[in-house]
């Protein structure tokens, strides 16, 4: 509950103080200053017993043209908590703060209280009288004990002994789980919408979604879910469709906000919050498991059940936060919500929404396909950052200040970065990264020589060096189907694998491997670990419990500082020749199956290689700026920097399993992405991405995009921005 009311505070935060307490500068003493408090008294109203309400935001504002002290806030009172406190700060002439109370009776009943803000005003302490009103408990639901049978005697016909009754076994009963909530637009309340709890599909991506119960919000937005069943560990969401946020019954309005699993909602005891901000925060969160054509359905395949709960967890992250860029669209929807659906300012966010719109004099056009409510224009925004008219959000967006705080002015796209440093990761010139099967994200840390590994939520794992793993220069670094991290050492001529734990499964340089700077390291479909040596010109392949598999460089192979290194569905090991600007390609064997640089490839430093579907093999070019790909045969698919792509020193890639080639920009501190085609799918430098020299890029089973920031010792994730990778990633890209 606290994860999902957090978002409210950002809605309190934006209440239009000035609009009531005036600007007009007064003091009754010269030495301390006038302050006024609204409003003066709070009443609750009604709430379940062990329910918690709404906040309910009070202004505190300095009236007077002197500075003022942050008061002291206190909640006093039996069920009143203080929920939000924006007032921690001093204030200039005529400044405002925010905070809010919460009420949670714990009985039924009538409770006093009061808010006091003790400050260096002239009527200070300032107080705020607090009501509520507690109702009878929902009573909980108490499954019936199954009844034990005692087997009715037989008699007695002979000396055989009667066979003891089978023990019934125990049923753990479905949980049953129940809460209230309001839909509210900005600080609006929504009366009138059709409010519906739902159980994430299970069969395929965006479809199979079941309804687990319904109901109408009340004028004051709040909504009981009823009692209802679901399994323990069910990934469940809530919609609202439809009603009126003050502007009139707007039947474009659409919100949405992922609920935790159904074990943990309990019973009558939760309440939610659904607004513009869970909204934005759950539609990028899982905008590659939501459905394009059915709005509101979220489903993925059984086989990506941790993509899904790990977008899940993620969308309760960015819903408690006051990222800008999210804020900014939460403020687009609201605009929108708080009209009658029919507005202008609803056209032009409907129009601004469309893959390839244009913004001029107001409004878009040129975009592709027609959008009717506001959940489905969100998640149009989420799945193509780029190629919606940014300008045109931006300017809806601007029409509302529901939340803050909002972007200051246009951002170069609408992709949703988080950036991470947690305490311990000890990021140090990070440099590779890669996915294992839980979603863990392991990064090298070529100057401290450890490797970092973070949960999917940015949260830290740990931070490894174990005795004996004689990291020494961290560079490369894959992930095999047992989830051993294979990192390669590129001053100490080995190569270290560590277990799922971060403990150490090896450090290997076996004879005949002749390691000399070995950088790119792979994973084959039998478990090889294909290692390129980028001084000893070379490719060393290892069996997966370390042992030589070989050492090659056969005749034609013509390598030339190999540099890195990726395997195709056919099991062909291509390698880029940093110094040579041509691939060599060998067959599973280490024999040679051919040395490439075809006539319009610009092969100019090639810097990595990776592998998509179809089985064309991009390369970087460091130097020329541009992305050349081949065919699996070798020849020319094409050579790529299309208008808009700014590709500035390109460095790392990964493709995902739409075929999209993501490629970080060094100089450029940006991330470009390509369709499967070559053609540009857009270019992403959002604000709070912080890039600093971004080297390498790697797609988890959620969609989320993570990239290693060379420069900063950060990795920033685009939340939601691919569409899925199963992990860990061997050979060619593959949906989950």
């Amino acid at each position: 509950m606290a994860a999902v009311a957090i978002a409210l505070a950002t809605i309190l935060n934006v209440i239009s103080v000035q609009a009531r307490v005036g600007t007009n500068s007064s003091t009754t003493d010269a030495k301390l200053p006038l302050v006024h408090v609204a409003p003066k008294r709070i009443d609750f109203r009604n709430f379940h017993a062990g329910m918690t309400s709404p906040p309910r935001g009070i202004a505190f504002t300095n009236k007077s043209n002197a500075d003022l002290a942050a008061p002291a806030v206190a909640v006093s009172g039996t069920g009143f908590s203080l929920f939000f406190n924006g007032c921690t700060t001093s204030l200039s002439a005529g400044g405002s703060c925010t905070v809010s109370v919460t009420f949670k009776p714990p009985s039924k009943g009538e409770f006093h209280g009061s808010l006091t803000f003790t400050d260096g005003g002239a009527r200070s302490p300032q107080k705020v009288k607090l009501d509520g009103i507690g109702l009878a408990a929902v009573a909980t639901a108490t499954p019936t004990a199954t009844a034990t049978l005692t087997p009715t005697p037989t008699p007695t016909v002979s000396t055989t002994p009667t066979p003891s009754a089978t023990a019934t076994p125990t049923i753990t009963p479905t949980p049953k789980p129940a809460f209230e909530g309001y839909v509210m637009s900005g600080g609006k309340p929504v009366s009138g919408s059709s409010v519906t709890v739902w159980t994430v599909g299970t069969t395929g991506y965006g479809t199979g979604a079941t309804v687990a119960t319904t109901s109408t919000s009340a004028a004051d937005g709040s909504f009981y879910s009823g009692i209802f069943s679901c399994a323990s560990t069910a990934r469940l969401y809530v919609t609202a469709k439809g009603g009126n946020a003050g502007g009139g019954s707007n039947s474009g309005l659409m919100m949405m906000m992922s609920l935790p699993p159904c074990e943990t909602i309990g019973f009558g005891g939760s309440t939610f919050f659904i607004n513009e901000v869970t909204t934005a925060g759950t539609v990028y969160a899982l905008a590659q498991f939501l459905s394009t054509t059915s709005p509101g359905t979220v489903g993925a395949p059984l086989s990506n059940a941790a993509g899904v709960a790990n977008a899940s967890v993620t969308a309760a992250a960015l819903s408690t936060t006051s990222h800008k860029n999210l804020v900014s669209i939460a403020n687009a929807l609201a605009a929108c919500n708080q009209t009658n659906g029919s507005s202008a300012v609803c056209t032009e966010l409907f129009d601004c929404a469309l893959p390839g719109a244009v913004f001029s004099s107001g409004a878009c056009t040129g975009g592709t396909g027609s959008l009717t409510d506001t959940l489905s224009a969100a998640l149009s925004i989420a799945r193509d950052p780029a190629g919606v008219s940014v300008a045109g959000i931006y300017d809806v967006a601007s029409k509302s200040a529901a939340f803050s705080p909002a972007l200051a002015s246009t951002p170069n796209d609408w992709s949703m970065p988080r950036n991470f440093a947690p305490t311990g990761s000890d990021f140090s010139n990070p440099l590779a990264v890669a996915i294992d099967s839980a979603s863990r994200v392991w990064v090298t840390n070529n100057t401290t020589n450890t490797v970092t590994a973070l949960n999917n939520d940015g949260t830290l794992d740990g931070n490894f060096n174990p005795s004996g793993s004689n990291f020494s220069s961290a560079a490369g670094i894959a992930i095999d189907n047992s989830d051993h991290v294979w990192v390669t050492n590129l001053a100490g001529n080995s190569v270290t694998a560590l277990n799922s734990d971060g403990s150490l499964f090896g450090n290997f340089a076996p004879a005949g491997s002749f390691f000399e700077a070995p950088s790119g390291v792979a994973i084959d479909g039998s478990g090889h670990v294909w290692v390129s040596n980028e001084v000893g010109n070379t490719v060393t392949a290892l069996n997966n419990a370390g042992t030589l598999f070989g050492n090659f460089a056969p005749g034609g192979s013509n390598f030339n500082g190999p540099m890195d290194v990726a395997i195709d569905g056919a099991g062909v090991v291509w390698v880029i020749n940093n110094l040579g600007n041509t691939v060599t390609a060998l067959n599973n064997a280490g024999t040679l199956f051919g040395n490439f640089a075809p006539t319009g490839s610009m092969f100019d430093t090639p810097f990595e290689v990776a592998i998509d579907g179809s089985g064309h093999v991009w390369v970087t070019n460091n130097a020329g700026n541009t992305v050349t790909t081949l065919n699996n045969a070798g020849t020319l698919f094409g050579n790529f920097a299309p208008t808009g792509s700014m590709f500035n020193r390109p460095a790392g890639e990964a493709i995902d399993s739409a075929g999209r080639v993501w490629v970080t920009n060094a100089e450029g501190n940006s991330v470009t992405a390509l369709n499967n085609a070559g053609t540009l799918f857009g270019y992403f430098a959002p604000p709070g991405a912080n890039f600093n020299i971004p080297n390498a890029v790697a797609i988890d089973s959620s969609g989320n995009v993570w990239v290693t920031n060379k420069g900063g010792a950060t990795i920033t994730e685009l939340v939601g921005a691919a569409a899925p990778v199963k992990t860990p990633f061997i050979g060619p890209p593959q949906l989950p």
